[in-house]
């Protein structure tokens, strides 16, 4: 296998990633401070007797703007302020959530990158840029890449109390309190994934014809992990996300297309 072509897979995860972590920072750090001026709002409000809130101008026709006057306080009141308590969320920065969907994105990356070219092996459109050994490595790449991600997109999910997700809630489908029904579409798609590429290690040679029946659910699960991403993503309604989605699901079903016109147009044995 050529090492150079592990480059290709590694930078998809890492700049991503890169990327994904640094708008974050000011995502968390914006949420922080407004939520931050909501609370201190709120507890402005609660001590409506010791805290001066001006009223508004009042106009009438051509008269003078006139103001309420400010309420008359005791001078000789000498009782300690009461402090007002911490702000009820926490400062931290929340690696688990960004090594979630960075993982979560790259990994949907890959899996388009891995329908694409396991399209292009089976028409031998790949064949045409690059040598046969060659193609079959940036396959595999894309594929071990792509496992590593899935993993580290699933197990940093244990780590996010946010929302609290279990072991059970991550690897049973429909058991999940969060959004059951697009959650169990991310577990379909990972019990598909880990099929699919279990079976190309010790099938693909030995049993071609079950390792090709079994790796049609890629197609099933590049779907299933599409509306996955796209329903339950945080950033979904961003709109380099959305251009990112349905620009590589565009790309998806473009080489479905060529895959099925390229089948139907193989000479049949008489």
């Amino acid at each position: 296998m050529n090492k150079r072509f592990l480059i290709i897979p590694a930078l998809l995860v890492l700049l991503p990633l890169g990327a994904r972590a640094v708008t974050t920072v000011d995502q968390v750090n914006t949420k922080h401070a407004v939520l931050a001026q909501e609370f201190e709002g709120g507890e402005s409000e609660g001590d409506g007797e010791q805290q001066y809130v001006p009223t508004p101008l009042i106009q009438k026709d051509n008269s003078l703007p006139t103001q309420a006057a400010p309420p008359v306080t005791n001078p000789t009141n000498t009782q300690p302020q009461v402090q007002a308590p911490a702000t009820p969320f926490s400062t931290a920065f929340p690696w688990a959530w960004v090594v979630t969907r960075t993982a979560g994105i790259t990994s949907y990356i890959l899996l388009a990158l891995q329908t694409v070219t396991g399209i292009a092996l089976s028409t031998g459109l790949l064949f045409r840029m690059f040598s046969p050994a060659t193609s079959w490595s940036i396959h595999r790449a894309i594929g071990s890449a792509m496992l590593v991600s899935v993993l580290l997109h699933v197990g940093s999910m244990l780590f996010d109390h946010f929302i609290g997700l279990k072991l059970v809630d991550i690897l049973v489908p429909f058991a999940s309190f969060y959004r059951p029904t697009l959650v169990a579409l991310g577990i379909f798609g990972f019990y598909s994934l880990l099929l699919v590429l279990g079976t190309s290690l010790y099938s693909m040679t030995n049993h071609p014809r079950f390792w090709r029946v079994l790796h049609y659910l890629g197609f099933p699960m590049f779907v299933s992990i599409f509306l996955h991403a796209i329903l339950i993503g945080t950033d979904r309604h961003q709109p380099l996300m959305v251009f990112m989605y349905w620009s590589s699901a565009l790309l998806v079903a473009v080489f479905v297309t060529y895959r099925l016109v390229w089948k139907y147009r193989q000479p049949t044995d008489l």
